[in-house]
């Protein structure tokens, strides 16, 4: 008979798990608004958050489906590279454009998977060249940590808060990982002490909330030549190189 604290032991690390996965996705966000911003495609607000639903809540329903069904986590995501190099093309190729190039990149990448093409690939490419790519993508984000720690405010003074905040969440991520290794995910206690430091300095802002339901509208996609000669090797590139190919190996 499993009693409450053995099935407490057990369910504490899908519950870090899921924290970390959902940190993950919470900073995803920021990428996805910069896309549908100003400095991007400048999507209506309507567009924006039928996009983030779209985003977030169509993978979800195969996800779910795969994971009842094989008894292991299978995530299925958008992509995060993707996205950043839509927010790249600063509004240079419109939306509907843009869904046009990516449906016919996707149909590419799925003609090759149902022809076995992504398997075959990923028996050519030794593993070390994927792991390399994974930390060259990773890679930025690591140097960033340390671009917080000098980021200026709009008086061209560093905030001496910054750098507490910002050291005390590494810190807490070094000390997690070598004091309790795998049993917590190092970014959980990275995570509180962080907002600990940012509550206690005042950083945390205020924010109002309201809840409502996205309404969608139909955006019918459109193949121009443009977007499909630009746009779409570039996505063929990302889902296949940078995310299949390293998800099979």
């Amino acid at each position: 008979m499993v009693t409450r604290s053995q099935e407490l032991r057990r369910t504490l690390p899908a519950l870090a798990a899921w924290f970390t996965i959902a940190i993950v996705f919470g900073a995803v966000l920021s990428i996805v608004l910069t896309a549908a911003g100003p400095d991007g495609m400048g999507l209506s607000d309507q567009w924006t958050s039928s996009w983030i639903a779209l985003i977030y809540g169509l993978p979800m329903i195969p996800s779910l489906v795969l994971t009842l069904r094989h008894r292991i986590p299978l995530l299925l995501t958008g992509n995060v590279f993707a996205l950043i190099f839509f927010a790249s093309l600063g509004g240079r190729i419109g939306f509907p454009e843009l869904a046009g190039a990516a449906i016919l990149a996707g149909a590419i990448v799925l003609g090759t998977a149902i022809l076995g093409i992504t398997g075959r690939l990923a028996g050519w490419i030794p593993a070390p060249i994927v792991q390399g790519l994974i930390a060259g993508a990773v890679m930025p984000f690591v140097v960033g940590i340390f671009s917080a720690l000098s980021t200026s405010n709009e008086t061209g003074r560093i905030p001496v808060e910054v750098p507490i905040m910002v050291g005390s969440a590494v810190l807490a991520y070094l000390v997690s990982q070598a004091r309790l290794g795998t049993r917590i995910p190092p970014i959980l206690p990275a995570f509180l002490v962080g907002l600990a430091v940012a509550v206690t300095t005042g950083q945390v802002g205020t924010f109002s909330l309201h809840l409502a339901v996205p309404t969608f509208e139909f955006v019918p996609p459109e193949f121009s030549w443009t977007a499909i000669a630009t746009v779409t090797p570039v996505l063929l590139a990302l889902m296949t190189v940078q995310a299949n190919i390293p998800s099979v190996i």
